[in-house]
């Protein structure tokens, strides 16, 4: 399902595409008086393959915004541990 990720999409299509996050974190990027709100929004998701020897996987989900209720899919990235 990852990989109908693309660039502009909703947190909506993608809350519909992947579900919910197992973690979400708010970032500013740098204060503004006129945009408080400007930053990145990041999700992630895990998962963890068959068999309890296997490595977690994780999508790293990071939304960008032109305002505060449009968010949308700037980047994307998978991680191991």
């Amino acid at each position: 399902m990852a990989t109908e990720l693309k660039q502009g999409m909703s947190v909506e299509e993608v809350q519909t595409l992947l579900g919910k996050p197992r973690r979400t974190a708010l970032r500013n990027n740098a204060f503004s008086a006129n945009a408080p709100w400007q930053g990145t929004l990041q999700w992630t998701y895990t998962w963890t393959g068959p068999g309890s020897t296997s490595s977690e996987s994780s999508l790293h989900v990071v939304f960008a915004t032109k305002t505060p209720e449009q968010w949308y899919v700037n980047s994307w990235e998978w991680a191991s541990y």
